[in-house]
């Protein structure tokens, strides 16, 4: 919009910390999101250790008090923003910061802070959205505020034996298809029979668990109502389905492909190396996500140094320390 228009203002309530599509190294960002490793070291810290070590890595692309946009809420509080063009377009002046609305007139808004624009043409409210299941009739599926009551966000508790359930009503940070796939391969199951699920009381309690979990760490929103992590959410499902990865004893069996899964992104094969409906080519796909990744963007060809055998001894050793230690010192489920 800031391209084709004289003038465009951003307002924002409590603003937001802005993350890059592209990351290091020219990197995809969904990509670095999902190191394995990566993970499970941000999550054993203390959440403010997480939060200030996230957010000084964005302020170093984006001064976030420069341009107006720091919030008071904390990096993991927030479904992030991702936008490569902010920081380009409020430089050049074709976006200016704004904060919230107090009223609107006929061809002019103000703001709360008493400032006054003229002559705007159009406003867009990006405000999100309500979902909910008006094509179902059944108390079981109706929605509030956009809480929904689903065991595992699929299945809700309160029919039995199961006959419905529901693909793809959850909120990542990354990609929402692979996880969905998860879900069919354990819906599947469960209608067929080869699964089952809890008694009713032990679904509510885990829908609670999470409904307390999600309020405690994020801001009040019905933004944030079936927000998840794709690396637990995704490993919750496959233990479901019987086809979790255990690194550890991946590592004794087959040490490269180990280092990639632990220093690689989470990639849905993994979840095709055990298990049912196992894929003979996932090993292999693993191996090489980042060739697949890279080739689109490598046009002319650069030669590279060969020299790696060292810098690989060194990420085997390395990976199998820190398997062990994580094995001693951390839960297993983390793998």
């Amino acid at each position: 919009m800031s391209k084709i228009s004289k003038q465009t203002y951003l307002s924002t309530r409590r603003g937001a910390w802005i993350l890059n599509r592209v990351s290091d190294n020219g990197i995809p960002f969904d990509i670095i999101l999902t190191y394995r490793l990566q993970h499970a070291i941000l999550s054993s810290l203390p959440e403010w250790l997480a939060n200030y070590l996230a957010e000084r890595w964005l302020e170093k692309r984006f001064n976030h008090t420069l341009f107006g946009l720091k919030p008071a809420h904390r990096f993991n509080s927030q479904h992030p923003t991702v936008s490569d063009d902010l920081a380009n377009r409020l430089i050049a002046g074709n976006v200016i910061v704004k904060p919230d609305v107090r009223r609107l007139h006929k061809r002019s808004v103000e703001f709360v802070d008493g400032t006054v624009v003229e002559d705007i043409d159009a406003i867009i409210c990006a405000t999100g959205y309500l979902f909910g299941f008006p094509f179902v009739d059944h108390k079981a599926f109706e929605v509030k505020s956009n809480v929904v009551n689903l065991y595992k966000y699929v299945f809700p508790p309160d029919i039995y034996p199961p006959t419905i359930a529901v693909i793809g009503c959850f909120q990542p940070v990354g990609g929402l298809m692979p996880i969905s796939e998860l879900q069919c391969r354990w819906v599947a199951q469960v209608l067929k029979g080869d699964g089952c699920l809890p008694p009713s009381d032990v679904m509510w309690k885990d829908i609670k668990k999470k409904r307390d979990a999600l309020s405690k760490r994020y801001v009040d929103s019905t933004r944030h109502t079936i927000q998840v992590d794709v690396i637990p959410y995704s490993d919750e499902l496959a233990e479901l389905v019987g086809c979790k990865p255990n690194l550890f004893r991946i590592f004794l069996t087959d040490p490269k492909l180990a280092i990639t899964m632990l220093f690689g992104p989470r990639c849905p094969y993994e979840y095709r190396l055990v298990g049912p409906n196992t894929w003979p080519g996932a090993r292999d796909a693993i191996l090489t996500v980042m060739d697949r990744v890279k080739y689109p963007l490598m046009t002319r060809k650069i030669p590279e140094n060969n020299n790696t055998s060292i810098i690989t001894f060194m990420r085997i050793l390395v990976a199998g320390i820190i398997i062990a230690l994580l094995a001693i010192f951390f839960d297993k489920r983390i793998f």
